[in-house]
């Protein structure tokens, strides 16, 4: 006895063990004389049971001297309060703009496993980015941190890392001048009769100009 208990992952339960003979005549019966069945990860001292792991299970008494004559307790063991954290992915690379889906589990002191909801932490993530629902949206390239902080014990977080790499602008495209002339020089142009340039060229530090005539108009002499 007890037959049934319910407890926390950590806590023990002391059994009392009793015997009684084939006529229902009790018979005193200790710890050394029965052989112990407990749960993965419990230990019995003395017919004290501490139980680790969350689940439901079964604890097993057998008498040393005779394998047929057993007896059972039933107990359900919860998880215990969240001890640890983890946040996953616990490192990626990104884009600037995207977002990166993150969900936090929490265990007890035994790795228990225990839902973890949004009102149960805190996070930190980096100046800029924005938080729905745990999915952060990181709008910066750059080294980046997100953390999640044990609501009610700050001693109880969990970490990710983050390199978010600047968006691809792809290649500029060169536009030429249309304003440019053949082979790229400026247009020419002028009033008729002017001598204006008309190409640049420049040899050994001296700058050599190439000049055009414009046609102007011809004037006619008459005859006496």
């Amino acid at each position: 006895t007890p037959g049934t208990s319910s407890l926390t992952a950590g806590d023990s339960v002391a059994y009392e063990l009793s015997g009684v003979d084939e006529f229902d005549n009790p018979v005193t019966v200790t710890a050394d004389d029965v052989d112990w069945t407990v749960p993965e990860g419990a230990a019995v001292t003395d017919g004290t049971v501490t139980f680790t792991k969350a689940e439901d299970a079964t604890v097993a008494v057998t008498l040393s001297s005779d394998s047929s004559v057993t007896a059972y307790a039933h107990v359900t063991v919860a998880a215990g309060d969240i001890a640890s954290l983890t946040l996953t992915p616990d490192s990626s690379s990104v884009t600037a703009g995207d977002s990166v889906d993150y969900a936090v589990n929490g265990f007890d002191a035994y790795d228990n496993p225990i839902t973890v909801t949004a009102d149960d932490v805190d996070w930190t993530v980096p100046d800029g980015t924005t938080i729905i629902n745990g999915t952060v949206t990181f709008p910066t390239a750059g080294a980046a941190t997100v953390t999640v902080t044990l609501v009610g014990d700050a001693s109880v977080m969990a970490r990710a890392h983050i390199n978010v790499t600047a968006m691809d602008t792809g290649n500029t495209d060169t536009v030429a001048d249309d304003s440019a002339g053949e082979g790229g020089l400026p247009a020419t142009g002028g009033s008729a009769g002017l001598l204006i340039p008309a190409a640049l060229l420049i040899t050994a530090g001296v700058v050599v100009v190439g000049v055009r005539r414009l046609p102007t108009a011809t004037r006619s002499t008459a005859r006496r």
